[in-house]
């Protein structure tokens, strides 16, 4: 088995300490692509939802609006656009969730 493969492999990045993929939230180790596609990927995409991504909330208001009130072309060498966009709704003013 390859050194990449140790289950109790960690790599820091940065300050950051990255945790083995191939080790599940409980510790077991992945040995199969079962394993993989049943049960660390799944994980792995809920980390990422929680702590990369974000979740959106359940209940979107329906009066949830956005406009486009500046946008800018060839920005970074033509290599994107920036928009700014103001978001706005009618509702409470705090997620009460």
């Amino acid at each position: 088995m390859s050194e990449s493969l140790n289950p109790n492999l960690n790599t820091t990045i940065g300050h950051r300490q990255v945790p083995n993929p191939l080790v599940t939230l409980d510790g077991r180790s992945i040995h199969s692509k079962e394993d993989w596609e049943n049960i660390r990927r799944p994980e792995v995409i809920d980390l990422f939802k929680e702590h990369i991504y974000g979740r959106s909330p359940v209940k979107r208001p329906k009066s949830l609006k956005f406009n486009v009130v500046d946008m800018k072309e060839n920005i970074m060498e033509g290599q994107a656009i920036r928009k700014q966009i103001d978001i706005s709704y009618s509702g409470p003013s705090r997620w009460s969730g």
